[in-house]
């Protein structure tokens, strides 16, 4: 048996800030002010983790990255579901 894989996040530094934050509850306004960006810039940020993980809505985007293992402070992801999310990030 071979060990698996680590998770390789397509997302960008303040892509993972962002949606880490929004995990976390805060609003994008909130987001903006704590990673020293506008509302519309944290926004943006997110809609770009949406887009590269092929979802729609920041709590898929939230999902998909805790369950990929992409965000920190998040439990390491198992074997299966690393490969499933990397085969449909892959497919896009």
């Amino acid at each position: 048996m071979t060990a698996p894989i680590p998770a390789i996040s397509p997302l960008t530094r303040r892509e993972t800030e962002c949606l880490f934050w929004a995990s976390k509850g805060k609003t994008s306004w909130e987001i903006g002010n704590i990673v020293g960006c506008s509302e519309r810039t944290a926004n943006y940020h997110i809609a770009n983790a949406c887009l590269k993980m092929d979802v729609h809505g920041r709590q898929a985007a939230i999902a998909l990255a805790l369950v990929a293992g992409y965000l920190p402070d998040t439990p390491k992801p198992m074997a299966h579901q690393v490969a499933d999310v990397t085969s449909r990030l892959e497919a896009a």
